[in-house]
């Protein structure tokens, strides 16, 4: 499965991410769809096909219902470039935290932070919460 899943992430088809606070060589890895148009694609469409098959409205439905938490997940990933390209703070590195809270009940023992921007020579870091807000558009 690696040399898969290797040679996906060598063709920029997916990408490979690791919590900010975790070494490269750490198993604990999340693979996400690069493209956003591949994303849509297997989340909307692949997924339901048979909708298409049918001439179904109810993919329309499905898409409405679902689309404000893939486009959640996009802005994420706008805000991360935005911040990197505004460089309003020097930092080193920059990703996604997540980790599990010793302890603490199922259900409540992981968190994540969306962004964090670190200065390793600092030890400077700042903490982002990226949230997409549904827009409703008044139309006159």
């Amino acid at each position: 499965m690696g040399k898969y899943i290797s040679v996906l992430v060598d063709l920029n088809l997916i990408k490979r991410e690791i919590s900010i606070t975790f070494s490269w060589k750490s198993r604990k890895r999340l693979y996400f769809i690069e493209d956003n148009f591949f994303n849509f694609w297997f989340r909307f469409i692949y997924s339901h096909l048979e909708y298409i098959e049918t001439n179904s409205i109810e993919l329309l439905t499905i898409i409405k219902k679902e689309f404000n938490s893939y486009i959640d997940f996009v802005f994420e990933q706008i805000s991360k470039q935005f911040l990197i390209e505004k460089r309003h703070f020097n930092f080193s590195k920059i990703g996604r935290q997540w980790e599990k809270i010793p302890k603490a009940p199922k259900g409540q023992n992981t968190y994540e932070i969306d962004l964090v921007a670190f200065n390793e020579e600092t030890q400077e870091i700042r903490f982002y919460e990226c949230k997409w807000k549904d827009l409703k558009l008044k139309m006159y």
